[in-house]
């Protein structure tokens, strides 16, 4: 099966942080390992963005760079959590060489994907080819995915699941045509045609239980890390 952690918001427990190690062992027995963090749902712009009249009068450059600097800052973070150097990638660039994103992804042990605008991570991720890459190396060359939050949902049988809470905006990506149920599938990864359902408390079971007959098998994804999919490691599968 393949190496998965499909998380809301990361290793939160020391149970996801203990099979996220053992499986990159096994992904990188010679190490040291590297994690390639795709930080592209994070370069969306968003509503917790400062509202101020400074920031309102920078430019979209100015915004991308704060967004980039934040996504490396929460990379480095990673990195010293982990003691596991950490790359991060932004596949949303066509002024930049494929190469920048490809190569990485192309060589890392472990390919972490984090949260943000589903909708945006999923137009790029298919525009770049990207989810294409993490597919062949998932499938069929044992490297490790993470996923969190919007990065779990596109690990999933479809990203229609980012629709019900209404948090992501899917004009985000406005050359996109979501009415188009194609657009909607996404990697399947995961077993049993899963789709994802982050953030999840009990104040959204009533919503989940209305929507759930729109996907083949939904899973609630919680911050807290006790409802979380593990797949392919040995000592600690879920069903």
């Amino acid at each position: 099966p393949p190496r998965l952690l499909l998380t809301s918001s990361g290793l939160t427990t020391p149970k996801l942080e203990s099979a996220f190690r053992r499986m990159l062992l096994r992904a990188a027995p010679e190490g040291p390992p590297k994690i390639a963090l795709l930080v592209t749902a994070q370069m969306c712009g968003s509503g917790s963005e400062p509202t101020s009249t400074s920031s309102k009068r920078r430019s979209p450059g100015e915004l991308r760079r704060r967004r980039w600097a934040d996504a490396r800052k929460k990379g480095k973070e990673l990195e010293q959590q982990l003691g596991i150097e950490v790359e991060c990638i932004d596949c949303a660039r066509e002024d930049r060489p494929v190469e920048l994103y490809m190569e990485p992804l192309g060589s890392a042990d472990c390919i972490w994907v984090l949260g943000g605008n589903t909708f945006y991570l999923w137009h790029w991720m298919r525009r770049s080819g990207v989810d294409e890459l993490i597919k062949r190396r998932v499938q069929a060359e044992g490297t490790v995915y993470v996923g969190q939050s919007a990065g779990s949902i596109v690990a999933g049988s479809t990203i229609r699941t980012a629709y019900w809470k209404g948090w992501d905006d899917p004009n985000a990506a406005p050359d996109e045509d979501w009415s188009d149920e194609k657009s909607l599938v996404a990697m399947g990864l995961a077993p049993e045609g899963c789709a994802f359902f982050p953030h999840y408390t009990s104040e959204w079971a009533s919503l989940v239980e209305e929507k759930k007959g729109e996907v083949e098998r939904v899973v609630c994804l919680t911050d807290d890390g006790e409802s979380s999919l593990v797949c392919g490691d040995d000592e600690s599968d879920e069903p």
